[in-house]
């Protein structure tokens, strides 16, 4: 898992204090606000998910139609293990980045309700 990635990641829900705040203020308690982080966290795992595997597919299937097929009559196979292996590594980064400093025993975003 790339450190910088996490990192990157990270300044993410510290950067948002002052909404987590304003939904504290609101009446939304430190689990509601961990689920909305975590929520949001697993939407943009399944949507870069989909988005780099369309990416990548684009130009792959392209080059094993002109190419590959005609020189060794296969197409380009990721067995479902290796992708469920990526997936999960690009969940866990996401997760760690953006839940662990979101509401990390309340240290930044969720330390204690403003107002």
């Amino acid at each position: 898992m790339p450190a910088a990635a996490v990192r990157t990641l990270a300044l993410i829900p510290v950067g948002r204090r002052g909404e987590f705040r304003l939904l504290r203020v609101a009446g939304a308690g430190r689990r509601q606000v961990s689920r909305t982080l975590l929520v949001e966290t697993g939407l943009f795992s399944a949507t870069g998910l989909a988005v780099g595997t369309l990416v990548a597919a684009v130009p792959l299937v392209a080059f094993s139609v002109s190419v590959t097929v005609t020189v060794t009559g296969a197409m380009p196979y990721l067995p479902p293990g290796r992708y469920g292996a990526l997936a999960a590594a690009v969940v866990v980064a996401a997760t760690i980045g953006t839940v662990g400093p979101g509401s990390s025993d309340g240290r930044f975003a969720l330390k204690r309700r403003a107002g």
